[in-house]
């Protein structure tokens, strides 16, 4: 069981990143893990993306607070542990 354990600790995710493009990406950014998925696919507009650092040192990300943003131009939204 501490074999499991020490495993699930050292793949916790420690940074979150949201990164909107005009273009589809076929490739993550340097240093970090994603998702080839499009979080606004069918939606029109921005592609956005998912990436996300596993460094098995830092406290894990265990909450997630989005706000709705008008009228401003924001194409990255980063989540850290607080």
């Amino acid at each position: 069981m501490l074999a499991i354990n020490n495993y699930l600790d050292s793949q916790l995710v420690t940074a979150m990143l949201f990164k909107a493009y005009d273009y589809p990406q076929k490739n993550s950014i340097s240093g970090w893990e994603w998702s080839l998925i499009d979080l606004n696919s069918g939606a029109k507009g921005k592609y956005i993306y998912m990436y996300w650092q596993i460094d098995g040192q830092d406290p894990a990300i265990n909450d997630l607070l989005f706000y709705p943003l008008i009228k401003m131009n924001r194409t990255n939204l980063m989540a850290i542990h607080m």
